[in-house]
């Protein structure tokens, strides 16, 4: 990587409490990764513009039946970009693809009893299922139980808020415990009423979970059907513990003669500076 994307790669704006942290494709305009295989888990790719202190990285993993993710720009929010998730339908019909956020070494992110914020925005631009919008997930484990605790709109429709389509929208656990419903995955036995068949709102997972050593190990975004198309997009978005929060902004690489624009105006800036 050269010292220009090394620079733009490491973008954090930041305070005590808070740091915004820029997440660029891996290729100049954009990414847009795809793989025809049908069986899970599915295909990885390391997004390489981001590594973390303790090897936290984002990736675009569980790709298959020829579902399409990347950061891209057909969608921009709080800047050139965001994160773009399509299933296709049709002959592709158990699509799915997911941005991930996790450890390269499979350490934890931070205790789940410490969550302090998850949240992201999100937009569907179309959907062959009413109401459905983008699915959110946490990844926890206490070394004996494991799984996810799962945002899906349409899996017990009237439990979470509407989310109006073409728009985008901001989903907030920890800032609005008791308006976002979650329902468990795996083997989160220790908390019965947190299974598949039942969602909860965060606020009861976060007690219902309370004190039994749970960590937080991923937390991702994306979307998977057995039928059926779906398109959205996913940015700013939000993980923190113990009041110390990241909010990761999706962007895309420019191009390069955009980069040999921005490098001009900079230098232009820089001489005027030296005149004054």
């Amino acid at each position: 990587m050269n010292k220009t994307l090394a620079v733009m790669a490491l973008a954090v704006v930041s305070t005590a409490a808070f740091a915004q942290v820029t997440v660029y494709s891996n290729n100049a305009g954009g990414d847009m990764y795809s793989d025809p295989g049908t069986t899970n888990p599915g295909a990885s790719q390391l997004i390489n513009s981001y590594s973390g202190a303790n090897t936290e990285a984002w990736a675009y993993t569980e790709m298959k039946d020829n579902a399409q993710i990347g950061i891209d720009t057909a969608n921009p929010w709080n800047g050139n970009g965001s994160a773009h998730i399509k299933t296709l339908g049709g002959a592709s019909a158990n699509g799915k693809a997911t941005i991930a956020y996790g450890r390269l070494d499979a350490g934890s992110l931070g205790s789940f009893d410490s969550l302090t914020n998850w949240g992201a925005d999100i937009f569907t631009a179309s959907s062959d299922f009413a109401g459905q919008a983008m699915v959110l997930r946490l990844g926890i484990s206490n070394g004996t139980e494991s799984g996810f605790l799962v945002f899906d709109t349409t899996w017990q429709p009237g439990n979470n808020p509407s989310l109006a389509f073409a728009t985008w929208n901001t989903v907030n656990f920890t800032s609005a415990p008791g308006t976002f419903f979650v329902r468990g995955t795996g083997s989160l036995s220790s908390a019965a009423a947190l299974n598949t068949a039942n969602e909860v709102s965060f606020a009861s997972a976060q007690s219902l979970l309370a004190g039994k050593g749970f960590n937080v190990y991923s937390a991702n975004a994306g979307f998977g059907t057995s039928s059926g198309a779906f398109d959205g997009y996913v940015d700013n978005y939000a993980l923190g513990f113990n009041g110390q929060s990241q909010t990761f902004n999706f962007e895309a690489v420019p191009e390069p003669m955009t980069m040999g624009i921005l490098a001009a105006g900079a230098a232009l800036a820089a001489r005027r500076r030296k005149k004054k």
